[in-house]
């Protein structure tokens, strides 16, 4: 479970998840908040449920 997913106004973009795993990222730009977080979170799924080898 995400227990933290940065807001919008933060300078870091960070999902943290419950386990202790966190991704964090610079953004592009300010305006690319929801391409930067779908990235970490594409990661977040990666590692809760990864592909199987």
């Amino acid at each position: 479970m995400i227990v933290y997913a940065a807001p919008p106004h933060d300078a870091v973009r960070t999902v943290q998840c419950q386990c202790g795993w966190k991704a964090t990222a610079e953004p592009d730009s300010p305006s690319d908040y929801r391409a930067t977080m779908a990235r970490l979170l594409e990661r977040w799924l990666g590692h809760v449920d990864p592909p199987p080898a």
